[in-house]
């Protein structure tokens, strides 16, 4: 895979503008070993496919520069002493290979560490660092694990590295290198769909930014939480100090659109920041470099749709629409139902699905509803069965709904009891409780009726699955 080189405070290199990257390789063995001068001859790139689909064209080489201060420095560290000089490098075209001859510095214990490392075997990777001059999209199709044909590619540095040889997978803090930024913890660069909403970037330099926290906005906007981290640089050696900023937002798919998100983004955020790079500056007539600190304005990254990623089980994630209290988690964490399932997560959807559910339930009564009118027709006598009674205690009137002229004489306290335990978390539990009661004065307008079969059921739809939700009782 083709990736940017940072610095180990996160930052990306750059080279008149162009990222540098780097592509690694694993050689089978090193030939032609010299080692009474500390040198062999070993393949530095080859145009075989990565496992992310990346392709380097051998043909398309550019080495003159890198001729004239062939350094090999250790993991693209361009900061250090290099360990070795290549003495020779060129493009054998019928083999598609880069190949050079490094030479180790036999008055230097670090070189010679790595050279015995090689010569016997136990490191067996380079690694290229070049500038990108010319190159396209394999599938344009599918850009972001597509692959890139790289064309033209001036080289800058062979590094020596061990596998994997990415520098970005630690980051050095005051010898500390379990710290790990936003990028190797699997935060994407890019406008992402993933796992837990959909991941906005506003800064798409990831690797500079550590300790990453999701966490509410200040305003409580619905379906959206922000990523906070620190940038690298700003933190004392032990690691303390710093402001955390925005880098990014989870929006609830169910809630926000890519348009909406976009023009919340525009509306909350300023059009661009300050962005931090070191520049890659050739000196001497090109016999020499020197990386130089760089700061520009750029523009907050605009994205139109948002790509597939799976988020690694190390990021930190949003929990977007979790109504569930602090108190509550600790009652619920690591208690399992007999089927295997997260009483937690049993919770969590009563909890936040219950108007939804309750909702759901009156449109289907609604339906019923619709067939209210002719029932009551056929409603001849008190007690149509154990679960529907019609209480009549003062009046014997035909309900026959074909005789208009009698819908206004109906009593005011003519009522129609619903017997709900049926509704109720103990199917067996019948008391007063269990009984709704609605004034058959309803029944003559249907729009009445509808208002009062929504309210009356939806608050008791409410209160039985609340009793529902708390009557789960998991033995441990």
């Amino acid at each position: 895979m083709a990736y940017d080189i940072l610095a180990k405070d996160g930052r990306p290199i750059k080279k008149d503008g162009d990222p540098i990257k780097a592509m690694d390789i694993t050689i089978e063995k090193i030939e032609q070993l010299d080692n009474a001068n500390k040198s062999f001859v070993a393949v530095a790139s080859t145009e075989d496919e990565d496992r992310h689909k990346d392709i380097v064209r051998q043909d398309g080489w550019k080495l003159t520069n890198f001729k004239k201060n062939p350094m090999i420095p250790w993991s693209h560290d361009y900061w250090g002493v290099p360990i070795a000089r290549s003495l020779k490098t060129w493009v054998d075209k019928e083999a598609k290979k880069l190949m050079f001859k490094p030479q180790f510095d036999a008055d230097d214990e670090a070189s010679m560490k790595i050279y015995n490392k090689y010569k016997n075997g136990f490191l067996t990777s380079f690694s290229v660092g070049f500038r990108d001059l010319k190159s396209k999209y394999r599938n344009e199709d599918e850009r972001w694990f597509g692959g890139t044909e790289f064309l033209e590619q001036e080289l800058l540095e062979i590094s020596a590295v061990t596998i994997p040889a990415n520098p970005n997978a630690t980051v050095s803090l005051n010898g500390d290198e379990s710290i790990q930024n936003l990028l190797q913890l699997g935060y994407p660069q890019k406008y992402a769909e993933t796992e837990h909403g959909l991941f906005y970037p506003i800064r798409e330099e990831l690797g500079e930014f550590i300790n990453p926290e999701v966490k509410d906005l200040e305003d409580d906007v619905e379906g959206i939480q922000g990523v906070y981290a620190n940038i690298i640089s700003e933190l004392k050696e032990d690691g303390s100090g710093g402001i955390a900023i925005p880098v990014g937002y989870y929006f609830d798919p169910e809630i926000w659109s890519t348009v909406g998100i976009k023009s919340w983004i525009n509306d909350n955020h300023d059009k661009t920041y300050k962005f931090h790079y070191y520049n890659w500056k050739w000196i001497d007539e090109n016999k020499d470099f020197e990386i130089e600190d760089k700061e520009e304005e750029k523009e907050i990254p605009d994205f139109d749709e948002p790509i597939k990623i799976t988020t690694p089980n190390n990021v930190p994630l949003a929990v977007l629409g979790d109504d569930i209290d602090d108190n509550d988690d600790a009652d619920a964490v690591s208690h399992q139902c007999d089927d295997g399932s997260d009483t937690k997560k049993i919770i969590e959807v009563l909890d936040k699905h219950l108007e939804a559910i309750s909702n759901g339930v009156v449109l289907a009564l609604e339906k019923f509803n619709e067939s209210l009118f002719e029932i009551k027709s056929l409603l001849n006598k008190k007690t149509v069965d154990s679960d529907l009674q019609i209480d009549d205690n003062k009046s014997n009137d035909d309900l026959d709904s074909s005789d208009d002229d009698d819908k206004s004489n109906s009593k005011s306290d003519d009522d129609i009891e619903i017997d709900d335990s049926l509704l109720s978390p103990d199917n067996d539990k019948n008391n007063d409780n269990d009984i709704i009661e609605l004034d058959d004065d309803l029944l003559s307008n249907k729009d009445d009726t509808k208002i009062a079969v929504k309210s009356v059921f939806s608050e008791k739809l409410k209160e039985t699955l609340k009793e529902v939700r708390d009557s789960f009782k998991i033995e441990v």
